[in-house]
């Protein structure tokens, strides 16, 4: 056997074990498909002889870049060889998982630098989680990479807004998409909203009773994270009174 040859089974031996490895970052180059799809691997050759390895059930058609009745075992990464064994490309292949990922979000006040999420991640998918926030649905932001060390279901991020006028009116929802992937498997999910959707105040602040023997007065302050002035933004406030029978009024 050649030299070039038996570099080239070495090679195809390697990528052969470990077509789904485990992945400690994002593929910077990867696709998606639907289970019981087939996708076609493109490599850009110059019209030189190409072989996609690793080569298994799942690869068929010319130089095995064809995916064909994709299912789990066929996801992993692709590697695109030359001739001369030289590698032009590297793709991972994820199946696409059909439930969207759930997010539930919330903001302290309409003028709050951040807005607050939570990211329900199916435990075989808290691998890699990923998430972005835009005001504008034709421009991309820069994604936020989630850390879950404990793999809980529920993952809480604070993701930042760019700076906005308060006193006018919001044109565009806010989106918030997240991605999240296994070794094989790929989910996303994506929120709209306005901020007026999601706004949760903060509890009210130095909250004071003073009890006589008739009267009951009771004293607050707005929460400080609430936008000012609070004449233009004005916050209804409820009061209950448990009384000793057990009998209570709300005001």
């Amino acid at each position: 056997m050649s030299p070039s040859k038996f570099c080239l089974l070495c090679l195809m031996l390697c990528l052969w074990m470990s077509p789904a490895s485990l992945l400690h970052s994002w593929p910077e180059s990867y696709i998606v498909v639907h289970y019981g799809s087939s996708h076609t691997l493109e490599c850009n050759a110059d019209n030189e002889e190409i072989t996609w390895v690793p080569v298994t059930d799942c690869t068929q058609g010319h130089s095995g870049s064809s995916l064909i009745g994709v299912d789990r075992p066929c996801a992993g990464n692709y590697t695109c060889l030359s001739s001369r064994n030289k590698v032009l490309k590297s793709v991972y292949v994820f199946m696409m998982q059909d439930d969207n990922l759930h997010i539930s979000c919330s903001m302290e006040s309409h003028s709050s630098p951040v807005v607050q999420c939570v990211l329900h991640i199916p435990e075989e998918l808290q691998g890699l989680v990923r998430v972005m926030v835009s005001t504008r649905p034709a421009v991309e932001q820069q994604w936020v990479y989630v850390t879950n060390p404990q793999r809980t279901e529920e993952i809480n991020v604070n993701l930042s807004l760019p700076k906005s006028c308060v006193f006018g009116e919001q044109v565009s929802p806010i989106i918030v998409t997240v991605q999240a992937i296994s070794d094989t498997e790929f989910a996303t999910g994506s929120k709209r909203f306005y901020i007026n959707e999601v706004v949760r105040p903060a509890p009210p602040e130095d909250v004071k009773v003073d009890v006589s023997r008739k009267h009951l007065s009771v004293s607050w302050k707005y929460p400080n994270t609430w936008s000012n002035p609070h004449s233009f933004f004005p916050l209804l406030f409820q009061i209950k009174l448990h009384y000793p029978d057990n009998k209570t009024v709300s005001q």
